[in-house]
């Protein structure tokens, strides 16, 4: 009798312990709005974690450790709202339905090209010893760029995106995707292109 209940006690707690198991994986939803947290704390230390180095990072948004003042101000009005999240455990695979309101960034981009066009016809007349090193208009166009999302009567839109997301290794991960980035930040990939278009025409 007392074998027989301590095996029944054994059993137990292996299935608590089995449960327990199943259930320490965080949600894709938990995954995805802890990624989207992150993007609003500007955190880059986080960023790479979850959404990868090139996701938010390199030739995307050209971001690096010192541009966090910038990442600050693409998400000053940076909210969301996830409207779904589906899991499908067999297949390994997520998707996280999501809304995303941001600052409209093709006004935005179209006073910022303003301002370039304004500084190039300045420099234009400017003797060869004085305008301004390469390095200079870099730091001086991120420094308007920012400038203008700090402005604080900026209007928003919204944004609906499905995030996707894969099991690797029993864990949740975001499949880094350019329309995730262009919902997350009102536009700012679909304005670019289109300007890089209108200009190469």
């Amino acid at each position: 009798m007392k074998r027989r209940f301590l095996a029944l006690l054994m059993g137990l707690g292996l299935l608590v312990a089995l449960v327990a198991c199943g259930t320490s994986r965080p949600s894709a939803q938990s995954v995805t709005e802890d990624a989207i947290q992150a993007v609003q704390a500007a955190d880059l230390t986080s960023l790479q974690q979850y959404w990868g180095g090139e996701m938010l990072d390199g030739e995307t948004l050209g971001l690096k450790g010192e541009d966090a003042e910038l990442l600050t101000a693409l998400t000053k009005n940076l909210t969301y709202k996830v409207v779904s999240a589906e899991e499908d455990e067999s297949a390994g695979t997520a998707v996280v339905s999501v809304e995303f309101t941001n600052t409209d960034m093709a006004p935005v981009m179209g006073d910022f090209v303003q301002s370039l066009i304004g500084d190039a016809f300045q420099y234009a007349f400017l003797p060869e010893d004085q305008q301004p090193t390469d390095e200079e208009l870099s730091e001086q166009y991120m420094q308007k760029f920012t400038e203008l999302l700090n402005a604080e009567d900026l209007t928003t839109k919204t944004i609906s995106v499905e995030i996707p997301l894969i099991l690797v290794e029993d864990q949740w991960q975001i499949t880094p995707d350019e329309a995730i980035v262009d919902a997350m930040f009102g536009g700012l990939l679909t304005v670019a292109d289109s300007m890089d278009e209108a200009f190469s025409e």
